[in-house]
């Protein structure tokens, strides 16, 4: 369960102003200028012990060596400075502990009132033009008999479908590009933490169909197929450095897809990959459910602003 349903962060969090935000400097290609700002603020933080970290250079944050991560929890004024960061796997007492320390910090020695700040401008990558949204939800269900609660949790991403795929589809053609996108990406188990992606060798089979049909002033596609992933016995380690046993994932895929006519606009969107899934991913390793067990995608049409400022 989430430190964040606790009542008592509930209520110490009125105090602050939530934000969420891209901290994975790793991923950055250069030292731009969020980069500079986010690494200068945590040099100078507490509670970081977790985070592994003991050169706050541009390549001092990247992961090196296991453990370091810029990934967590961070408390700052509104002037940029930090009262320190918590990684993410962290119990209420020392959440509770580290937020106290921020608001106590802030009421003792406020920032002085800026007017004039400089704007950083986000490094998160944009949708490109046209393309369509979705939101995935993946569940374990039903629940295999006395595995971990964590297997409760909902696993959530978001899906880019190109334009061009959107035309395809819209022809009964399903892209390369869409049907291995959606498998190597998002037919994963995300339930507990960040999942292990399929490399192109590990889609032992994919098959994606669409057929189409023209009613008024719609086209309706359904989509139909199977897929096979397999990544053998020792293809990489766990965070204790043992080789990861095989991991897989076998099952179907269906949906459904309305698309107008005279302007091409995506009206509806939904599909669910169902099958079964067994074994681990370097950053998923933990409360996995033994054997294999029942896993399932689903994929929804997301119009709203908040799907689109949040990439893949």
């Amino acid at each position: 369960m989430s430190v964040f349903s606790d009542q008592r962060i509930i209520d110490t969090l009125k105090d602050f102003v939530a934000v969420v935000q891209d901290t994975s400097l790793q991923n950055h290609t250069s030292d731009d200028e969020l980069s500079k700002f986010f690494r200068s603020s945590i040099s100078k933080a507490k509670f970081l012990s977790r985070q592994n970290i003991t050169d706050f250079s541009f390549v001092g944050v990247k992961p090196t060596k296991h453990g370091v991560t810029t990934q967590g929890l961070y408390m700052f004024n509104a002037a940029g400075e930090s009262y320190g960061g918590l990684n993410t796997n962290n119990d209420v007492d020392e959440v509770l502990r580290a937020l106290a320390y921020a608001k106590k910090q802030f009421d003792e020695s406020p920032p002085e009132k800026l007017d004039d700040i400089k704007y950083i401008a986000s490094t998160l990558p944009t949708p490109p033009e046209g393309a369509v949204i979705a939101r995935t939800f993946t569940r374990i269900t039903p629940l295999p008999e006395g595995c971990s609660t964590l297997n409760n949790m909902v696993g959530r991403d978001h899906v880019w479908i190109l334009r061009r795929e959107i035309d395809a589809l819209s022809r009964g053609e399903v892209p390369d590009s869409f049907a291995y996108r959606i498998a190597r990406h998002h037919l994963v188990d995300n339930i507990r933490g960040e999942p292990g992606k399929w490399r192109h060798e590990h889609v032992k089979s994919l098959r994606m169909s669409a057929e189409r049909r023209e009613v008024g002033g719609s086209v309706y596609i359904v989509i139909r197929g199977a897929f096979s992933m397999l990544s053998p016995g020792g293809f990489g380690n766990d965070p204790g450095g043992n080789p990861l046993p095989e991991r897989g994932y076998v099952g179907n895929i269906r949906g459904e897809l309305e698309i107008g006519v005279a302007n091409g606009e995506v009206r509806m969107f939904r599909m669910i990959g169902e099958g079964i899934h067994w074994g681990v991913s370097k950053n998923n390793a933990v409360a996995v459910p033994e054997g294999k067990y029942p896993l399932n995608v689903a994929f929804v049409l997301a119009n709203d602003d908040l799907a689109r400022s949040v990439p893949p």
